[in-house]
This record gives structure tokens, sequence and C-alpha cells, in this order.
């Protein structure tokens, strides 16, 4: 599923409803688009 970035990020705090430090965003956000 192609996603953009700030809809990528969106969900992750809506999912987890979390504060995500920006390291561990990035980390997702490789780990949805790349993997």
């Amino acid at each position: 599923m192609a996603m953009r970035s700030y809809e990528v990020v969106e969900t992750l705090m809506k999912s987890r409803k979390a504060i995500f430090s920006p390291n561990d965003i990035t980390k997702r956000l490789f780990a949805v688009l790349y993997g």
C-alpha cells in the first residue's frame, strides 16, 4: 500500500496514541515503505 509520509506518521500516532522520537518515526517509515 502506498502512503505519503505524513499519512504513515498520522496512522502510527492514531494507532499507538504515543509520541515517537524522530528516529523511531524514521525507522517505522522505512519499514513501511521498504519493508
